[in-house]
């Protein structure tokens, strides 16, 4: 992906608008919001967000945004402690199509998977991780995260894994690269005219960080962060 100096100013003239600068104030409070829960319950809720996200949409309005922010929720991990790990998947299946949500098997399966990792050291491996980076934010050890994630967690790929980092309130320079942001480089910038996004491409990690990388130099040529660029375009897409 290569962009010129046009795509530097009109991401500049995107991020000066009044609406922008709410979805950037949006973005900075809802990343505090999470920073500072660690525990269990906290870690399994983001994972579990970014299965139920996968090929379905979870904007504002939609039954799946309704199903994830609702209190108390109910795949929360206090549902699951008493139950054997076996069990997991078929209790979590039937939360979810009781729900009229999508890949309710599917995501009952992963998230068996994953409860069996988690208790076996995950869930102290990936706090750790989160913990050093609310602490002190590195681009390095957040990228090292991200890969770590989608390496040990079934069903969270590249998107997913930087998703995860959003969940957890420490996403600083790792942004998810979903259609929403594809749509926007597409229809705003001369570099986006070119480029081939698409699930399949995006779910090859070397290509993801490629796309990632310019996405961030360009945020950093337009004075913005990679959080504030892509609060920017996520706001413009869902508004």
């Amino acid at each position: 992906m290569t962009y010129d100096s046009a795509d530097v100013e009109i991401v500049k003239t995107w991020a000066a608008t009044p609406e922008s600068r709410e979805h950037i104030r949006e973005r900075s409070a809802f990343l505090a919001s999470l920073r500072n829960r660690h525990d269990d319950a906290a870690i399994w809720k983001a994972m579990i967000v970014c299965l139920l996200t996968t090929r379905q949409r979870s904007t504002p309005g939609t039954a799946l945004h309704q199903f994830c922010t609702e209190s108390p929720f109910q795949l929360a991990y206090e549902n699951f402690v008493d139950i054997a790990p076996d069990r997991i998947g078929a209790v979590a299946t039937g939360i979810i199509a009781r729900n009229g949500l999508w890949r309710a098997n599917k995501i009952g399966a992963q998230a068996e998977k994953n409860a069996t990792w988690l208790r076996n050291g995950g869930f102290d491996e990936i706090r750790e991780r989160i913990v050093h980076l609310a602490r002190r934010p590195d681009p390095d050890f957040e990228r090292a995260t991200a890969v770590f994630l989608a390496e040990n967690l079934k069903g969270i790929g590249p998107k997913q894994s930087r998703n995860f980092l959003l969940n957890t309130g420490v996403m600083f320079y790792e942004i998810p690269i979903d259609s929403r942001v594809s749509h926007w480089v597409r229809e705003h910038l001369a570099a986006g005219a070119t480029l081939p996004l698409s699930d399949k491409t995006l779910a090859d990690p070397e290509f993801y960080a490629l796309v990632l990388d310019r996405l961030r130099q360009l945020a950093q040529d337009a004075s913005l962060t990679p959080v504030e660029f892509d609060a920017i375009m996520f706001g413009a897409t869902t508004e």
